[in-house]
């Protein structure tokens, strides 16, 4: 065998082993867009949720939004001892967190974010570094993610 097919079929390898790897990843993922949030649907959150409706015309992280996550109290913290991906469900918050956890989270802030409809993405981020204390350069990932979806779904 000559070098170049040698080095050819050592590329060919690397390229299944990553395809392999990246694939149960996204089955990951995919379990996770699955599973997402079903534990609202059952007690004791369900009553919780249900008696106290998100109103989308309360913009994201505002006093009136964080008054409701006080309401919701006991369900709300069963929901972040249950639900990965959120930095509560953490003992070392974000930086306990995996990489399909961050992005599940990174997911749902956007979604959310999105429903309630004001001011930039940016100021979610911004709240959430210094609610969860996320470091500079976690920040600036998430903000070129969004800026790639944005950029992707047009």
């Amino acid at each position: 065998m000559s070098d170049s097919d040698e080095f050819r079929a050592q590329v060919e390898e690397h390229r299944r082993r990553i395809e392999t790897a990246l694939a149960k990843f996204a089955d990951q993922l995919n379990d996770r867009a699955r599973r997402h949030d079903l534990s609202k649907l059952e007690e004791p959150q369900f009553s919780a949720f249900s008696n106290h409706p998100r109103d989308r015309a309360i913009a994201y992280g505002s006093d009136k939004y964080m008054a409701r996550l006080e309401v919701l109290g006991e369900a709300l913290d069963h929901h972040y001892s249950i639900e990965r991906h959120h930095p509560e469900f953490h003992e070392d918050g974000i930086n306990g967190m995996t990489l399909v956890d961050l992005v599940e989270m990174f997911v749902d802030w956007h979604i959310t974010w999105s429903e309630h409809g004001a001011g930039a993405f940016r100021e979610v981020i911004d709240l959430n570094r210094t609610r969860f204390g996320i470091s500079d350069q976690l920040v600036e990932i998430l903000l070129n993610t969004a800026a790639q979806q944005a950029t992707a779904s047009e």
